[in-house]
């Protein structure tokens, strides 16, 4: 798919929310991860803390990032 093609407002608007969409689904499933990790910090190593971190401050970002846009 083109990228013009999200330049037509009513495909941009879509594309906006499914990112919101993923955006949050991303926090929720970094929240459970970093939940999982203080619950069984053995079960989990430091790599895996980070990376749900680094998701969940990605997903953020991008959330206020579409949030300025509308």
């Amino acid at each position: 798919m083109a990228l013009k093609e999200y330049l037509v407002p009513s495909k941009a608007n879509q594309y906006s929310k499914y990112l919101i969409e993923t955006a949050k689904r991303d926090i929720e499933s970094s929240n459970e991860r970093l939940n999982n990790v203080q619950d069984d910090e053995q079960a989990f190593g430091e790599v895996s803390k980070r990376m749900a971190e680094t998701i969940k401050k990605e997903a953020e970002y991008t959330l206020s990032k579409l949030k300025e846009v509308k």
